[in-house]
């Protein structure tokens, strides 16, 4: 059946990929911290799409364990701390 073939195939993240994960959550933090202020005038679509990319109302995944540890190590330092709801 289609979902037993998505339950055979959902494996977590290999080293490889946490690795790569851990390395978005580096580019992202440093965003984080530097902001917008180095972006130009001329570039304010980019600086606005990295202020809601930076803060988000809500992070879409899919079900796949791997998708959801990168999403968790990835955005660990951009998710809200409270009211986080995780729905699967």
């Amino acid at each position: 059946s289609p979902l037993g073939m998505l339950w055979e195939n959902d494996h977590g993240l290999s080293e490889e990929g946490r690795l790569q994960a851990e390395e978005l959550r580096v580019k992202l933090r440093e965003a984080k911290a530097h902001g917008v202020e180095g972006i130009k005038e001329s570039e304010e679509g980019e600086a606005a799409w990295l202020s809601k990319l930076l803060s988000p109302d809500v992070v879409y995944s899919s079900p796949f364990t791997r998708a959801l540890q990168t999403a968790c190590i990835a955005l660990q330092d951009i998710l809200p701390k409270s009211h986080l709801v995780v729905m699967r």
